[in-house]
């Protein structure tokens, strides 16, 4: 219901805006620009494959053999309104399914030097990415959508930009996901946000600095946990000893970090730490990411190469890891990858990704990842 809410809310805000226009007047009115995108991957878990070589341990490796799949491919769609609200749709295509992914109206109100986004969106403070897979922390904390209003308040002094960033979300569920690509063990994330009974809202605040090439960004969330799909499942019921650290019922929750980012010339240098607490469970994280950008004009069919490499981590505190809860592990990841520019809309990404749990057990887990994408856009 509150989803059809919001949509019913951007169709009412559109025509509202314009006043009383017909049909043919609002189509002619508004320039729509459309975009595309195919990625497909080849994906290779560390060891082979086959059932001669099958894990013998509690946790097994589903696939280890090479394999070939599309990533997604996605269709949006962008209009404006007279240069003060856009209308953004997405829709994301899997091997068997197909959905509205964002979709958000945003409006422009230059008085103030500030733009209003409501929809569904990742959270404000997701960074653009370089790479196809995640890091740690952000697969936990805004690589979920969520459905929100945010607010974005610029104010130039100079060379130097002050943001501010308020925004008010659906909370997103407590779910899980993979860390890489292999599905076998699966982390505790704030998933992408849909509606369950006892569902609460989430507030939050931000603030970046940007001078020249320096740029320093720091935020905070709070909110409760969803009664009792939060507590209860997820934390309660999936966690072994969670129930011994206090009531179990307890919905407390907030999460806050920051980012530094530096460009000098072609080279990119950023730093990310992040804190949570959901109900008594504590965890917090971190990544640091380098790269340089090559050009490559004089090698044909070439645009750029940049090496990238990142080192991050994401530990559960209070909590003993557990062999047999992928949950409770403690993690570190390491990311080589070499970014491919072929053309404008053509490009190449060769990632590795060598993944390092803390299982409560001297057995070790094997499921470094690599990684071949290919991204062709319009």
């Amino acid at each position: 219901m509150k989803i059809k809410c919001i949509h019913i809310f951007l169709f009412v805000a559109i025509t509202s805006h314009r006043g009383t226009v017909s049909a043919a007047e609002l189509t002619a009115s508004i320039p729509a620009h459309v975009g595309a995108s195919l990625e497909m991957e080849y994906i290779d878990v560390e060891g082979k494959g086959g059932f001669a070589n099958q894990d013998s341990g509690v946790n097994k490796v589903d696939t280890r053999s090479p394999q070939v799949k599309l990533n997604k491919a996605i269709i949006s769609l962008k209009s404006s309104i007279e240069d003060s609200a856009d209308i953004f749709f997405e829709t994301r295509f899997k091997e068997s399914k197909a959905d509205l992914d964002r979709h958000h109206l945003t409006f422009q109100l230059r008085a103030i030097n500030t733009s209003l986004e409501l929809g569904r969106n990742n959270p404000f403070i997701k960074p653009s990415r370089r790479t196809e897979l995640y890091p740690l922390i952000g697969t936990a904390y805004w690589r979920g959508r969520e459905y929100h209003i945010v607010s974005d308040t610029k104010w130039e002094f100079g060379e130097t930009t002050l943001t501010l960033n308020l925004s008010m979300a659906q909370q997103r569920a407590l779910g899980t996901r993979e860390v890489a690509k292999d599905k076998s063990f699966k982390m505790l994330v704030y998933d992408s946000s849909s509606a369950k009974d006892g569902q609460t809202f989430e507030n939050g605040i931000g603030s970046s600095l940007k001078y020249e090439s320096l740029q320093l960004s720091i935020w905070g969330f709070k909110g409760k946990l969803i009664d009792d799909h939060d507590w209860k499942s997820q934390l309660s019921q999936s966690l072994e000893h969670y129930d011994s650290l206090g009531d179990p019922a307890n919905k407390r929750h907030h999460w806050y970090g920051g980012r530094f980012d530096f460009d000098l010339d072609s080279t990119h240098f950023r730093a990310e730490f992040i804190e949570s607490m959901d109900g008594h469970l504590p965890r917090r994280g971190y990544y640091l990411e380098l790269s340089h950008l090559l050009t490559t004009s004089y090698i044909p069919g070439t645009r750029s190469l940049e090496p990238l490499l990142r080192f991050g981590q994401l530990n559960i505190d209070k909590l003993s890891p557990q062999i047999a809860n992928p949950l409770t592990w403690d993690r570190t990841m390491r990311t080589y990858a070499l970014l491919w520019v072929l053309e404008s809309n053509l490009s190449l990404n060769f990632e590795y990704s060598e993944i390092r749990e803390k299982t409560g057990s001297d057995s070790k887990i094997k499921d470094d990842q690599f990684l071949t994408k290919l991204k062709w856009k319009i």
